[in-house]
């Protein structure tokens, strides 16, 4: 809600001043064939897609997955009834789900907020971190085994160490004790209240025997909170760690009143400002206070409306403006350098027309498109909004892209269809568009998992609650 929020306050100022430059200057239409033709030169690699196969039935809000190293891809998905789920799939697409768990709480925004990742680690041993328990047991086989009081949100596999990261506490941290002012308007009466707080902050904990110790804590001396629902790390071939996250510094606003038809509530909530922390993969040694790493974190080079350029070669350039719905969904990082690249779908500038999907990668100022109008095929609309769309760069540097399409024109409703599209180091690309179509298709119910083969797994869930899944590899006789 507080995404949809924010997109609406800012996509309301864009178009004001867009229809006030209209006015001024003329209405612009913007010509998307250059870039179609530009896209449709490069759509030389192709793909060898399997059948799509139901996986299950239950109806999965989240979901993550890895490619074990024998090649099986498993997923971890956490269902509407909070239920956790294991399921493995082979090359042959054949399937197994188990219910090893459940969330505790008994709401569903529960679930959203829950800490969900999978990993393999050490080689031939699974681990699954959902809400507040953490599932482990050998891929051969056996019993799951289950840790409580789990802190953890997501991994970060290294060279020689498992990381994770979690919340210290403010306590732990030693943060700066801040006070928070919240304000509310009951009809015409002003009510205040002031809380004091101790801010937890992210950090990064080592997997050392059968317990996590934390090593590096970000920002312990600044009285900012961190949204916990959005972040995303990685590190790359330096072994430098790449931390991206948002904060807030609290307070609220809202207000209650009345009309003929009924009461009325509205809040503002705090705004949510991008970070970014990079530092070394810190060294195995025993931890605590005064002996962490201490890293402080920096704005987020990519702001929430970004002048750019819709670029492609031998195409215009247009003007526009767009933003990242997810760090968690929309960032990764290239292996070699570090640096982010980001997936953003791009506006014009003048006449708020969406003109496609594109990357940008840090440092640069110009979008490389990746769909649009028309690509990858005429009968589907790549302008169509998904906020769920995912976006992951592999180690050979390919991009890998998730995302929901549907029919064009402004009268036409859904069926839409999802679409995986590949680029390659050297701009080739391969897209196919999935068979099974669905009136919606679940934003945060997707996962792309990436094989070392450059294989990759996708799976998805759409409205008739099918958790739907298929394997994708370069080199084989599908084009779309």
């Amino acid at each position: 809600m507080k995404e949809f929020r924010f997109h609406l306050v800012g996509d309301c100022r864009q178009m004001a001043c867009a229809l006030a430059l209209a006015i001024l200057s003329g209405c612009t239409t913007v010509n998307l064939e250059p870039y179609r033709q530009d896209l449709e030169s490069r759509h030389t690699l192709t793909v060898d897609a399997s059948p799509e196969r139901t996986l299950a039935n239950a109806g999965f809000k989240r979901l993550a997955s890895i490619i074990d190293s024998a090649g099986a891809a498993h997923i971890a998905g956490i269902d509407t009834s909070r239920q956790i789920h294991h399921i493995v799939v082979d090359g042959q697409s054949t399937s197994h789900d188990e219910i090893i768990g459940k969330l505790a709480g008994d709401k569903r925004s529960d679930i959203d907020r829950a800490a969900l990742d999978i990993v393999e680690y050490p080689a031939g041993f699974l681990r699954i971190v959902a809400g507040e328990h953490e599932y482990s047991k050998p891929l051969s086989g056996g019993e799951w085994s289950r840790a409580p009081d789990n802190r953890c949100r997501t991994y970060l596999v290294g060279p020689e160490s498992l990381f994770c990261l979690l919340m210290a506490t403010g306590e732990e941290a030693g943060s700066p004790v801040r006070t928070d002012t919240d304000v509310a308007i009951i009809f015409i009466v002003p009510l205040f209240s002031r809380t004091a707080l101790q801010p937890g902050k992210l950090a990064l904990a080592e997997l050392t025997n059968t317990s996590w110790q934390i090593r590096t804590v970000i920002d312990p001396d600044t009285e900012f909170s961190v949204v916990e629902s959005d972040y995303f790390l990685a590190m790359d071939r330096r072994q430098v760690v790449h931390c991206f996250f948002k904060v807030w510094k609290g307070g609220s606003f809202g207000m209650v009143g009345a009309s003929p038809i009924g009461l009325h509530m509205q809040s503002i909530d705090p705004i949510q400002v991008r970070r970014q922390a990079h530092f070394p993969a810190p060294a195995a040694s025993p931890g605590s206070g005064q002996s962490w790493q201490q890293v402080r974190s920096e704005a987020l080079g990519l702001s929430w409306k970004l002048n750019a350029e819709f670029k492609a070669s031998a195409a215009p350039d247009y003007p526009i403006y767009s933003s990242v719905s997810s760090l968690a969904r929309n960032l990764d990082i290239e292996p070699d350098s570090g640096r982010f690249v980001a997936l953003l779908q791009a506006r014009d500038f003048w006449s708020n027309k969406r003109l496609g999907w594109g990357v940008l990668r840090q440092g640069e100022d110009r979008l490389e498109p990746l769909a649009t109008q028309g690509f990858p095929a005429a009968e589907i609309d790549s302008s169509f909004f998904d906020s769920g769309a995912l976006f992951k760069v592999a180690q050979d540097h390919a991009q890998h892209l998730l995302i929901r399409m549907c029919p064009s024109g402004f009268w036409v409703s859904p069926p839409c269809q999802m679409v995986y599209i590949r680029r390659s180091a050297d701009g080739k690309i391969a897209a196919v568009l999935f068979e099974t179509a669905a009136e919606w298709i679940k934003d945060n119910a997707r996962s792309l998992a990436l094989g070392k083969d450059d294989t990759v797994f996708a799976a998805w869930v759409s409205t008739g609650e099918e958790l739907t899944g298929r394997w994708l590899k370069p080199g084989g006789s599908h084009r779309q």
